[in-house]
């Protein structure tokens, strides 16, 4: 079988009107299943769950950033401060979070 050759730019018509008429399809689609449902006494749009809003990262108090910046490493300051936000996150105060480090701090020297 031989194809025809055709410009560019008719495949390039042909083809968005291809894709234009997917779309179209899927939104009589969409259309069509709500009518449905709405037939059936179904509610048209599922219920959405609340969103849960990212809480900002804790403020660390200057205290316990002291202690985090006296660390040698980079790498071991970013290590203890992301344990020190999980564990403020976890529900535990600044005075348990600030024994705990001074422990650390203490073990470290």
């Amino acid at each position: 079988m031989r194809w025809p050759w055709v410009s560019r730019l008719a495949f390039d018509m042909v083809v968005e009107e291809r894709d234009q008429l997917r779309a179209r399809i899927e939104r009589l689609d969409g259309l069509f299943s709500s009518v449905q449902r709405r037939a059936a006494g179904l509610p048209e749009q599922p219920k959405t769950l609340p969103r849960v809003e990212a809480q900002a990262p804790a403020v660390i108090p200057e205290e316990i950033q002291a202690m985090i910046d006296g660390f040698d490493s980079g790498i071991h300051r970013a290590s203890v401060e992301d344990q020190v936000r999980r564990l403020y996150a976890a529900g535990a105060p600044w005075s348990e979070i600030t024994k705990m480090l001074g422990e650390e701090v203490d073990d470290a020297a």
